[in-house]
C-alpha cells in the first residue's frame, strides 16, 4: 500500500515541517515491515489552496482519503492503528488530507470517505502535519508490537 499526505502551505524551514518530516521518516521504517511501501507528502501551495482542482489532482483516484477536519471523528490511537490496519489489508492507497490556513473547500471533504479531528481545538494547520506523522507512527509501533505506545 502507499500512503499520500497532501496537505496546505508550505512547512519548509519551519518547526513544524521538521517535525513531521523525523514522524513520517520514522513511520516509513517501520510501516515497510507492515506493507506500506512509500510515504509521499505533497503540498498545496497557500495561494493555490483555493484551487479545488489542484486539491483533487493531488489525491490517487484510487486512493482511500481522510480529511482532517473539526467536524470529524475523534479517535483513540488505538483505534487509529486499526483503521490504519484495515487500510493496509484492503491494499489501495490511503490519503489523508490537511487544509491549508481556511481549511477544506468542500469538493475535497466530499471526495473523503472518512473526516477524522484530532481534538476539538482549532490548531494551525501545520501542527495537525505534525501530529498526524506521529499518529501514524505510533499507529505502526502498535500495530509491530513496538514498545512506543504505553496506553
Amino acid at each position: 500500500m502507499k500512503l499520500f499526505l497532501i496537505a496546505g502551505g508550505s512547512a519548509r524551514g519551519t518547526h513544524e515541517g521538521a517535525l513531521t518530516d523525523d514522524w513520517l521518516a520514522r513511520f516509513a521504517a517501520i510501516g515497510k515491515k507492515l506493507g506500506i511501501s512509500d510515504v509521499v507528502l505533497t503540498e498545496i501551495p497557500e495561494r493555490k489552496a483555493h484551487d479545488a482542482k489542484l486539491w483533487l489532482a493531488a489525491i490517487p483516484p484510487d486512493a482511500h482519503v481522510i480529511a482532517a477536519d473539526e467536524h470529524g471523528k475523534a479517535q483513540s490511537s488505538t483505534a487509529f492503528a486499526s483503521l490504519l490496519q484495515k487500510r493496509i489489508e484492503a491494499a489501495k492507497p490511503l490519503a489523508f488530507v490537511i487544509g491549508a490556513a481556511d481549511g477544506l473547500l468542500p469538493e475535497v471533504k466530499a471526495r473523503a470517505q472518512a473526516l477524522i479531528s484530532f481534538g476539538p481545538q482549532t490548531m494551525p494547520h501545520l501542527l495537525v502535519r505534525a501530529i498526524l506523522a506521529e499518529q501514524l507512527y505510533r499507529a505502526a509501533t502498535i500495530l509491530s508490537g513496538h514498545p512506543y505506545h504505553r496506553p
